[in-house]
């Protein structure tokens, strides 16, 4: 469910980045401009200005808000309609954004935090960005990956 990482003790904070040679994985890098973007096997990068507020809708499954509180990534039940939440707090300047077909992982400000989850959309979902436009975006749909 998690991507492969690198563990880095730095001024007192364990950072957790994916691992260097996930890079193989990527197509050719894009830019992107819009609110929606097809889901599929892809890695996202951006920045984020300061005091902004960027909501991302992953198929209608999971939600991420980004706001100057920190994250919360918010998905339902599986069994029940409740709402669970995960959060992260602090200022978020930029993520990294590992999808596949069943699950997210989020690296915060290049590896200080990390949040992961399961969604299960429909398919074909869409990625539907709200709020503040990204800086500095790109995307990378990723291979697949076949360990033998």
């Amino acid at each position: 469910m998690t991507c492969v990482r690198e563990l880095e003790w730095q001024a007192g904070t364990l950072y957790q980045r994916p691992l260097r040679e996930l890079v193989a994985l990527r197509g050719e890098a894009q830019g992107w401009r819009g609110k929606t973007l097809p889901l599929a096997p892809m890695e996202l990068a951006f920045d984020i200005a300061p005091n902004s507020t960027l909501g991302l809708d992953f198929a209608g499954a999971l939600q991420l808000t980004v706001n100057r509180d920190g994250l919360r990534l918010s998905r339902r039940g599986l069994q029940t309609a409740e709402m669970h939440h995960r959060y992260w707090r602090g200022e978020a300047r930029r993520l990294r954004i590992f999808i596949d077909r069943s699950s997210v992982e989020i690296f915060i400000n290049d590896g200080e935090g990390v949040m992961s989850s399961r969604f299960f959309p429909g398919y074909p979902g869409q990625l539907i960005f709200s709020g503040a436009t990204p800086v500095a975006f790109c995307r990378w749909l990723l291979r697949p990956c076949m360990v033998e």
